[in-house]
């Protein structure tokens, strides 16, 4: 098991090495003046502004020499260097940023576990009954509706035509816990949907093969409850598939919050991404992709070891 983690962690570590040095190069290998688009001002850049840019970015100096010194800052303090158009330290504004999208993306993980398996469970024990085909009908609408229909379709009716929610702004559950509820209502229904549906159709599927299981038919001829059979023999292993899914879903979250932020006017790292790459402030761009990935690695991570967890008979030689 430990030799399992260690190698798992070892390729972690290489694939954030990767991305970081792919995020770095790609600005610097695109068509064009690499001094003019990290400036953010393009080709109408002077002479004098091009020299403070080079010397603020370290620019003047070899390729090597400037991943060498962003992963050093990054590694040693933290430090993603500053915007060139605020002059505003990336990092400070990254954490805050990053600490609003989770906020949103844990409540919209959480309904998508608490709705998604639920309804699997249900669809699984009850195949081709009315409850299953509806299942399957929401399913299919959360993956094929687009979030930013979604979105414009739950503000026409929260906000136009009942008037019982906010239609943009943000609150932390700390700072103001009825105000973050309601900002978080209609951001969670938006991307919480397609969670639910992603988990419920694999729930069912998962759910269709344990039923099947020789220790389940045991359990039965036993004389067990069925309650009882499906909570303690089928659902155990049935969810084991469900889990491989946990760090898909917190790609899904951060993809989902690029419209989702935009729309409802919340502070996270996707309306930020956005604002970055219309205003070229790509060293914004450059330090959100490798904070995105090296989230996405860890939950993949934790996902691999958690199988041992759930599973005793799993071993990792």
């Amino acid at each position: 098991m430990w030799t399992y983690i260690t190698v798992r962690i070892l390729q972690s570590i290489v694939v954030v090495i990767i991305v970081a040095i792919a995020s770095f190069a790609i600005f610097r290998i695109l068509p064009g003046d690499p001094v003019a688009a990290l400036s953010g001002e393009g080709e109408a850049i002077s002479p004098e502004r091009r020299a403070q840019v080079e010397e603020q970015l370290g620019l003047n100096k070899s390729v090597p020499e400037q991943f060498g010194k962003w992963i050093g800052d990054i590694v040693s303090s933290g430090d993603f260097g500053s915007s060139v158009l605020t002059n505003r330290s990336i990092g400070s504004e990254l954490v805050q940023r990053l600490l609003n999208t989770l906020h949103v993306g844990f409540a919209t993980i959480i309904v998508g576990m608490v709705v998604g398996i639920p309804a699997g469970v249900l669809s699984a024990i009850k195949p081709n009954s009315l409850a299953d085909r509806l299942v399957t009908m929401l399913s299919v609408g959360g993956v094929a509706i687009p979030d930013y229909l979604t979105g414009l379709i739950l503000i026409l009716l929260f906000v136009v035509t009942w008037d019982v929610l906010p239609a943009a702004g943000f609150a932390r559950v700390w700072d103001d816990p009825a105000a973050s509820i309601r900002s978080l209502i209609m951001p969670t229904l938006v991307v919480g949907w397609v969670l639910s549906a992603i988990v419920a159709r694999q729930t069912r599927s998962s759910m269709l093969e344990v039923m099947r299981q020789d220790y389940v038919r045991t359990a039965r001829a036993k004389g067990l409850r069925e309650r009882r059979v499906i909570a303690l023999h089928a659902l155990r292993n049935g969810l084991l598939p469900v889990v491989t899914i946990v760090g898909l879903l917190l790609a899904r979250v951060f993809a989902g919050a690029v419209i989702v932020e935009q729309i409802f006017n919340i502070p996270g790292m996707g309306r930020w991404l956005v604002q970055a790459a219309l205003q070229r402030d790509l060293l914004i761009v450059q330090a959100m992709i490798l904070v995105i990935a090296i989230a996405i690695v860890i939950a993949n991570l934790l996902t691999d070891i958690s199988y041992g967890v759930l599973d005793p008979r799993i071993r990792y030689g």
